[in-house]
């Protein structure tokens, strides 16, 4: 099920079903001298919202890893735009 929102602009936009995460980059991105982050909720309840900023509170700070990230909210470690279900079509 990918869902699909209308904003403000009246464009619709199609989620992927499964979460996405940058997670493994955030050192590479701080190496760039990134410092701010943007994180999208959609769907997530408060205890929901509260468990990933507290993941990516914690690895921006070197306490666990971008992997144990993606890995706890069992997203995929996937970076930008996506091919979707079309990555392993033949």
């Amino acid at each position: 099920s990918h869902p699909v929102r209308v904003d403000e602009g009246c464009r619709n936009t199609v989620y992927n079903a499964v979460e996405q995460s940058g997670a493994e980059y955030l050192n590479n991105f701080r190496d760039l001298g990134v410092s701010s982050y943007r994180v999208e909720f959609l769907e997530e309840t408060p205890e929901q919202v509260a468990e990933v900023i507290s993941l990516y509170s914690r690895a921006l700070r070197g306490e666990i890893s971008g992997t144990q990230v993606w890995k706890s909210l069992k997203a995929t470690n996937q970076l930008g735009v996506t091919r979707g279900q079309l990555v392993n079509a033949k």
